[in-house]
């Protein structure tokens, strides 16, 4: 009943607050607090703030909205602004694996985005803060440095500076959770604290608080450096719950103190379930008790600490292969290295060094950390040949195989061999497998196709790619990896303009497909031109346009194709942004296009999917790639009402996230991510709030 409570309060308080937020049109005034550093992003600066005034009409602090506010200014933590704002919904991708901005904003009680209308007059207020100033001395000092970027994630909790390859390499060596300030580095400075404490009170026996006293201001003191965010704020009440747990006089199970200090961080925060760093810090917690009750009290500390670090990676293999689909094969030899190197000298050493810069205006010990960095960085740059990519079958396969050894002391063969047996029953998969599937990715304004026969794969196109990263590294190699994908045959680049040609050079990178097909001259490969045909296993693909290959390609030059599966005559027709024009010379041989499946031309815009067109095809189901609240408002709703007088139903990746077709001997099907488990209840009230 608490617990229901509980929930019922906090989702109130949300709806309530976006109901604020977006019941006073799109344009509105707002006064606002800023509550992060802002990062640069392609229009600008984003940051978090709290709204505590719309349209000169003061909120309630309970109800005040948070967003993300994108600004032409840089800002940093307690600023406030006043500017008029248009607001949009949380709106992000959803496909098998990537990202997740929905779920992302539901942990940090975001309700909404605007951004500042820069055509209007706004201002800023300078508040003067110490987090800030301290920020500003510790930029300027370290500016210089290689290692900035892990000085200011291990100092502020600012991750924005790490650039995109050291993530990687930190990701396939197991030492991700080394820069992120969380449990780690909360209980080194709690321990420093207690220690403190304690040697405090064997001078003053009076001062029997003051191990928890100090351990908990000094790890408050670091929270506060990292924004207080929510890591920090989990593992701050994490370590004063075990410290109150493990003092007190009645002796209490680490199986209660587990669900003491879980119960009671989901009682102040129900919407970190879905947080991922909840459930990693919770199952961290969770072997180090188990570890604790079942080591030998006298056992050395040398060998207690290696072993514990020895169950912490083989324990931890499953939630970090369920994460990030695949583990580091590499990760017990960088942990045991390095968490006590980071334990005991990084992380010291670079609080020391910004007390010293603040305090005394002494840099030097910069240089110091950087030196201590420098290992980590070599270290790290052959972590990548240790991490093993996992398709999902085989992170479950994993996760069961692990869960059995841990329970398998504790059975006798007979519950042994039964468990083995009903284990092996749910994880076969009995049904009949697809003979091939086709997956329309969610990448917003943009297109990415791919095509699975067995372990091998087609793409066509590649989506959008930006200064940093590209949809091809976020959603399409992860996701490839995901489906067991071993090997790209071909890469079909319909044109190419930046949403569709983006990540060709991370997929060839990556993946070395055999052919690159396009319709562009400059492209090293096989020629997009009507009227050639390849064989793909059970597949013919048969190039429809253009006639000729140029030197540019542009939407009306796009790679038009066929694909046909040889026993069923399924078929699925793939236009890129072709337009009225191309469509109307096309027709002209409706033997080429009767298809199945239609990927919809141009995103559905107006300036394609002409009647005749729609009717020569015949699709049972067009598909389009479009961006939810795009800036070009696509599919326009002309289009959308063209396929439905010509009955065939309409999918778009905006409204319905990845789409998946799977065709078999005697039939195919299609699937949606947003239904079912996709069909979450914040997702709904986040992406509708202007509706």
């Amino acid at each position: 009943m608490v617990a229901c409570l509980i929930l019922i309060i906090h989702n109130n308080f949300l709806r309530h607050q976006q109901g604020i937020l977006f019941q006073a049109g799109k344009n509105i005034t707002i006064n606002a607090e800023v509550d992060s550093f802002f990062k640069q992003v392609s229009h600008g600066f984003q940051g978090e703030v709290t709204v505590f005034s719309i349209n000169g009409k003061h909120i309630l602090a309970p109800l005040r909205p948070s967003i993300w506010l994108v600004s032409p200014t840089i800002l940093t933590p307690n600023d406030e602004i006043k500017a008029q704002v248009r607001v949009k919904p949380i709106v992000g991708l959803l496909n098998d694996v990537g990202f997740d901005a929905e779920k992302y904003a539901l942990q940090k009680r975001i309700v909404g985005r605007a951004h500042v209308l820069t055509n209007q007059s706004y201002w800023v207020r300078y508040v003067a803060s110490l987090r800030s100033e301290w920020f500003k001395k510790m930029v300027s000092s370290v500016e210089e440095l290689p290692s900035k970027g892990i000085i200011f994630a291990l100092t502020f909790g600012m991750r924005d500076e790490l650039l995109t390859k050291t993530k990687q390499k930190l990701k396939f060596s197991g030492l991700s959770h080394v820069i992120a300030i969380s449990g780690l580095h909360i209980g080194i400075v709690f321990s420093i604290g207690w220690f403190i404490g304690k040697a405090l009170f064997r001078v003053v026996h009076s001062w029997v608080s003051a191990p928890m006293l100090i351990a908990v201001l000094l790890s408050g003191c670091y929270a506060w450096l990292a924004g207080f965010s929510i890591p920090t704020q989990r593992a701050i009440w994490a370590c004063c719950l075990m410290s109150i747990l493990l003092t007190s006089l009645k002796r209490i199970p680490s199986s209660y103190q587990w669900l003491i200090i879980l119960s009671w961080l989901l009682f102040i925060d129900p919407f970190s379930s879905v947080s991922a760093s909840l459930w990693l810090t919770m199952w961290a917690v969770a072997i180090i008790l188990l570890f604790m009750s079942l080591q030998p009290y006298h056992s050395a500390y040398w060998k207690k600490a290696l072993l514990l670090q020895f169950s912490l990676v083989l324990g931890m293999m499953p939630a970090i292969a369920m994460l990030f689909y695949g583990v580091s094969l590499s990760s017990f030899l960088y942990n045991i290295l390095f968490v006590p190197w980071f334990s005991f000298v990084v992380v010291p050493s670079a609080l020391l060094a910004l007390l010293l810069d603040i305090g005394f205006d002494i840099t030097f010990l910069w240089d110091w950390v950087d030196w201590t960095i420098q290992p980590v960085f070599y270290a790290i740059t052959f972590a990548e040949k240790s991490w093993l990519s996992l398709t999902n079958q085989q992170v479950i396969w994993l996760c069961f195989l692990i869960a059995l050894c841990g329970v398998a002391p504790f059975l006798s063969w007979r519950g042994k061999s039964l468990l083995l047996t009903c284990v092996l029953t749910v994880l076969i998969d009995w049904k009949s497998r697809p003979t091939w599937q086709v997956f329309v990715l969610d990448v917003g304004h943009g297109l990415a196709v791919v095509i699975k026969q067995g372990p091998n794969a087609i793409i066509y196109d590649t989506g959008i790619a930006w200064q940093e990263s590209s949809i091809a590294e976020r959603i399409i190699t992860p996701f490839l990896h995901y489906h067991g994908i071993k090997k790209v045959d071909i890469l079909i680049l319909s044109h190419a303009d930046n949403d569709h040609a983006g990540g060709m050079e991370t997929i060839i990178e990556n993946w070395h497909p055999e052919s690159i097909v396009s319709s562009q001259k400059t492209i090293n490969g096989p020629k997009c031109i009507a009227g050639q045909k390849m064989v793909w296993g059970e597949l013919d693909i048969e190039f429809i346009w253009p006639n000729h290959s140029v030197f540019r390609a542009y939407n009306p030059h796009s790679c038009v194709v066929r694909v046909i599966h040889q026993a069923t005559s399924n078929s699925l027709l793939l236009t890129g942004d072709i337009d009225a024009v191309v469509e109307w010379m096309l027709v002209r041989h409706p033997q080429l296009l009767r298809s199945d499946i239609l990927i919809v031309p141009h995103h559905g815009s107006r300036t394609s999917s002409i009647n005749q067109f729609i009717k020569v095809v015949g699709p049972e189901v067009a598909i389009a790639s479009t961006a939810k609240i795009g800036k070009w408002s696509l599919p326009d709703q002309k289009v959308v009402e063209r396929y439905a007088e010509a009955n065939v139903d309409w999918l778009d990746t905006g409204t319905s996230g990845q789409i998946s077709i799977s065709f078999y001997h005697s039939h195919w099907n299609v699937d949606v991510l947003r239904e079912g488990k996709g069909q979450s209840w914040y997702r709904q009230m986040l992406r509708k709030g202007v509706e």
